[in-house]
């Protein structure tokens, strides 16, 4: 067989072999199969006749919107008085033979505690109906005792309103059960609802690939639904009579998630005119320009998808790695054959219509993750066609390779003298190790839209790496949101621990500058937190055979991973190891922090926070490193309630001596063993 062919069989039985592997591993799902699913859903709507909600829907929501909380009965009364709105409502629906109230609403508060007597409508109406009241709660708060006490505790009656977006922050799946803090498993709004509307039929988990728009369920404003209920509750009977109602707020401002239905068009409802006259009139889209919808949707959603039957479910893995096998070998396939003008035209429309099979599926209630198959065909058609110029290309191929293993200049240049070093090992260099991570990011990341919030990082990290190779030191790797780094390799630095600890101070005071800035123009911004550790730590290609990381690894990377989680505990950016202070101690003033038992370790290190260059220090950093060195002294010796008083003069001020205040404090509560040792 020529070698040119035995090459071009042996690229399409691996790349079959890879796309099958890959697809296997990944579950058969990528990243990217989130965002093919929303815009399925949207193609679907526009070629398909979706059924309409608001013609046979089993579900309705009661919205508390503006228009509500702006009408004269109700706005007077802070949400957390409604108790007597809620009575009134729940007595009108179940007069009206509802299934299930469910409030997507959490109720801690009584109104009791304001007026004595103030809940005992609603906590009546609440007890009377109770078979068919779901109440709200989190994993950590529960409605409030007299509510639990009418509900007769039952664990059905509840319902958890906690819902976790996917890795892109858009809310597809609604579960049946959510973990509660103590680690119970509990129903979740949806589940609760659901059960005590009879309702058998529900996975575990709902994937959300609603036809129309979520908003599109029939929503009413709770202010027309009160005065309905009082002038004409025939009305009521005629709209909510056997279905589901969930209460919850649609204000633009507050609980608004991005769902799966994200690129569906919305419905604008006409202008409603102000009046006091009972008119249960259909809602339109709480906020027609924005992609998210009220959280009470989200539920309302995924009910209406079990009790009307529109279950969507996820293909078996099985046939989406067949699938994924077979779009890899025809990637190949085209890859040998074809022009690379020609296969690219091909790879392309032939990855549209695996993702237009995704939306066809859509329709018959199945879900097809199409990335891997997708990347699988593009992929695997790159590949094999770079494979056939593999030999005519092997020295410049080698050259590549060489650069897509190291970034860093000096690695570089080394490997240009001598390219025999591209092998896996190491050796033991000494080191100065730094990670630096962004705190506020996950914050954040439920905040902004991704665009944003990833313009934003990539600043913050410029700043990082700017000092990282202003003092001579190698970014090591990106992890997320953090930075790791390390001086004296692989260019010989004896100086390495003074180096890294300038570029740490530096870096923290930069980014606090920054933040400040972007405060001042109510702009977002993030903390950082930093450990450094000097040591012995092995340096050189870790990995394998097929792809290197020029990367530093042993205890000393160890530590100083475990040194940037205490950075947050101590409420300093900067901590350092003992090693690193030792280097340094002449030339920087440093402060004893604490001494600490690091996971992995069998014996305690001191950890310090770098104050100032020597000469730089203010009077004030002076007085507040000595007062807390004394106050450490008393501490140790067990002295507590004189060291905890002497930290809480500093403690608006000073993180550590707030933190080690708080813990003095407890132990003069609580006093440690006899053979206490400070650790």
């Amino acid at each position: 067989m020529p070698r040119k062919v035995r090459i071009a069989v042996a690229s399409l039985v691996f790349c079959i072999a890879a796309s099958v592997a890959g697809s296997w591993v990944s579950g058969g799902k990528t990243v990217f199969d989130g965002y093919l699913f929303d815009l399925g859903l949207a193609a679907r709507a526009a070629l398909f006749s979706a059924p309409s909600y608001q013609s046979d829907s089993p579900v309705a929501v009661i919205a508390v919107d503006p228009r509500s909380l702006e009408a004269p009965e109700l706005k007077a009364t802070p949400r957390a008085l409604f108790a007597p709105h809620w009575a009134q409502l729940i007595k009108a629906l179940s007069a009206a033979n509802v299934k299930v109230v469910a409030f997507d609403i959490l109720l801690p508060f009584s109104g009791n505690d304001f007026k004595d007597g103030y809940d005992k409508p609603f906590i009546r109406a609440v007890g009377e109906n109770r078979e068919r009241i779901v109440l709200g709660r989190s994993a950590a708060t529960l409605p409030a005792q007299p509510l639990l006490a009418a509900l007769r505790f039952g664990e059905n009656n509840l319902g958890m309103l906690e819902l976790k977006p996917e890795r892109d922050g858009v809310y597809r799946v609604i579960p049946i059960s959510l973990e509660t803090v103590d680690g119970d498993w509990q129903p979740s709004l949806v589940g609760a609802t659901l059960h005590n509307a009879g309702e058998t039929s529900a996975p575990d988990k709902i994937l959300l690939a609603p036809q129309e728009h979520l908003e599109a369920i029939p929503s009413y404003a709770l202010i027309d639904v009160l005065r309905c209920a009082q002038d004409d509750p025939q009305q009521i009977e005629r709209a909510f009579s056997g279905r589901v109602v969930f209460v919850g707020s649609v204000l633009p401002e507050e609980d608004r998630k991005l769902a799966s239905g994200r690129f569906l068009p919305s419905r604008v409802a006409p202008a409603i005119e102000p009046s006091s006259a009972c008119a249960l009139d259909l809602l339109g889209a709480s906020a027609p320009r924005s992609r998210t919808v009220p959280g009470v949707h989200l539920h309302a959603g995924a009910a209406e998808a079990v009790m009307t039957g529109r279950i969507t479910t996820t293909m078996p893995l099985a046939w989406s790695v067949v699938i994924t096998a077979v779009a890899g070998g025809a990637g190949a396939a085209v890859g040998i054959l074809l022009m690379p003008w020609l296969a690219f035209a091909i790879v392309i429309v032939a990855g549209f219509l695996v993702w237009l099979a995704e939306m066809l599926l859509l329709e018959g209630l199945i879900w097809y993750p199409a990335s891997p198959a997708i990347i699988a065909l593009i992929s695997s058609g790159v590949l094999v066609y770079s494979a056939r110029y593999l030999v005519a290309e092997r020295r410049s191929r080698r050259v590549q390779r060489a650069f897509g293993r190291y970034l860093a200049p000096a690695v570089v240049e080394q490997l240009a003298e001598n390219w025999k070093q591209l092998k896996l090992g190491g050796v033991e260099r000494e080191v100065t190790v730094m990670f630096a991570d962004l705190s506020g990011f996950t914050a954040l990341s439920t905040r902004l839209p991704a665009a944003e919030l990833v313009e934003l990082t990539n600043r913050y990290l410029a700043l990082i790496v700017a000092e990282v190779d202003a003092t001579g030191g190698y970014v090591d790797k990106f992890i997320g949101d953090e930075v790791m780094a390390m001086w004296g390799a692989p260019t010989d630095n004896s100086d390495h621990a003074y180096d890294a600890l300038i570029a740490g101070m530096t870096i923290a005071g930069r980014i606090e500058q920054e933040r400040a800035e972007a405060a001042s123009q109510g702009e977002h911004g993030f903390g950082v937190k930093i450990g450094l550790y000097s040591g012995i730590a092995i340096i050189g290609n870790v990995g394998s055979e097929q792809r290197y990381n020029y990367t530093a690894v042993g205890k000393t990377v160890n530590v100083a991973s475990r040194f940037e989680s205490l950075s947050g505990i101590y409420h300093c950016s900067v901590v350092v190891g003992p090693t690193t202070a030792k280097a340094v101690a002449d030339r920087i003033t440093l402060r004893e922090v604490d001494s600490v038992l690091v996971k992995g370790l069998d014996e305690p290190l001191t950890i310090y926070q770098p104050i100032a260059r020597y000469g730089e220090e203010t009077p004030e950093q002076a007085r507040t490193t000595q007062q807390y060195r004394d106050a450490l002294e008393h501490y140790r010796n067990r002295q507590f309630k004189t060291a905890c008083e002497m930290w809480k003069q500093l403690s608006a001020t000073d993180g550590p001596s707030s933190v080690m205040a708080s813990r003095a404090r407890d132990f003069l509560e609580k006093p440690p063993p006899s053979n206490w040792d400070g650790v």
